[in-house]
């Protein structure tokens, strides 16, 4: 209990000392700025008499200070936006899902590079601000504004399988995540599953074959007993 005691008149003091030196920063900047206009000696302006002068300039000095700690702040937050966008960009380019984010409209304001690629489209920048309608055919848009977009109104999210559509016209199977954001958009993760259809044809021709060598040899066996 002492030594949180201790730890915190230690911090009013720090409090303290760095508000009496921000003070006296303001007040030097303040008399630096007034003898530059003036033409008087900084010794001059720093030793001015009027208890009432030096608290209007102490104030008006502050408020100056306080302007110019309130812009370095935002720009200090940009720049580490701007750096924290970097990095999800750059994470998000590397999935090999594809990522698309639609705005309220259901334009795209962001793609991945696997997104783009999946849809046959060289970069990312022709698709901006175009309509989630470019990536389907008529039949599957009809479907996803019938079926599936009064669910994601509803419950907020829907997983499961579309048909996309290339650049070139040609037809892909794709497993879609589809959630909205609060009030501003919708998140789209999609992947190809053309390998995973064409292993499930194969597996079924498999068994079909598998079957009818089946009855092959029943019959076999009830023609020679």
């Amino acid at each position: 209990m002492a030594r949180k005691d201790t730890l915190a008149k230690s911090d009013q003091w720090r409090i303290l000392i760095i508000g009496l030196g921000f003070l006296a920063m303001s007040y030097l900047l303040d008399s630096i700025i007034n003898a530059s206009l003036t033409g008087e000696s900084l010794y001059r302006q720093i030793l001015s008499p009027g208890s009432g002068v030096v608290a209007a300039r102490l104030t008006l000095s502050s408020m100056l200070l306080l302007f110019i700690a309130y812009v370095l702040n935002l720009l200090l937050k940009r720049r580490r936006l701007a750096e924290a966008l970097v990095k999800y960009q750059a994470g998000m380019d590397a999935s090999v899902d594809g990522i698309a984010i639609l705005d309220n409209t259901h334009e795209c304001i962001y793609l991945n590079s696997s997104h783009t690629l999946l849809h046959g489209y060289g970069s990312h920048t022709e698709l901006l601000g175009k309509p989630w309608r470019l990536f389907y055919g008529d039949d599957e848009i009809r479907r996803f504004e019938e079926e599936i977009f009064p669910v994601i109104a509803n419950k907020g999210e829907w997983r499961g399988e579309a048909v996309g559509r290339k650049r070139d016209g040609s037809g892909f199977p794709q497993e879609i995540s589809l959630t909205r954001m609060d009030g501003k958009g919708i998140v789209c993760i999609v992947r190809d599953i053309t390998g995973q259809k064409n292993f499930e044809r194969e597996l079924e021709r498999k068994a079909l074959e598998l079957s009818a060598s089946n009855r092959e040899l029943e019959a076999f066996r009830f023609a020679f007993p």
